[in-house]
């Protein structure tokens, strides 16, 4: 092995352990700045196609907050979604920025997601450390 690859591959996986880590802390984050909770109703199902043409899909939630409705969008798309048009669902939101949510119903999957990196990275340096012998 080269001299480059003794470097880049441990540098790769704690980018990924990283960035597994700042996912996790993202959304505990999110959810104690978000305490207030309202009924949204899911008035949209939002679709993107990658290059391959596969889709993937996040639901467009529509709720009222002091007076005030917001629509927004869940920023996690995904192959297979949960929700359908016209189902309600219990929302966190940040008191002091409405526009911000949290979806308890969600979390899972970004959970898993930042859990896969961390996962992946931990193997990848796991492997690297056997290969080498330090």
């Amino acid at each position: 092995m080269n001299n480059n690859m003794i470097y880049l591959i441990p540098g790769l996986s704690v980018i990924f352990i990283i960035v597994g880590i700042i996912g996790i802390v993202s959304q505990i984050m999110l959810k104690i700045r978000c305490n207030e909770s309202v009924d949204a109703e899911v008035v949209d199902i939002d679709v993107r196609y990658d290059s391959d043409g596969v889709a993937t899909r996040a639901p467009v939630f529509r709720y009222e907050y002091g007076g005030m409705y917001y629509k927004r969008k869940n920023s996690f798309y995904s192959t297979s979604v949960r929700y359908s048009v016209g189902d309600h669902v219990m929302l966190l939101i940040d008191p002091n920025d409405p526009e911000s949510f949290y979806c308890p119903k969600g979390a899972i999957n970004r959970v898993i997601f930042h859990l896969m990196f961390m996962v992946v990275g931990m193997l990848i340096l796991c492997w690297f450390i056997k290969f080498i012998k330090f």
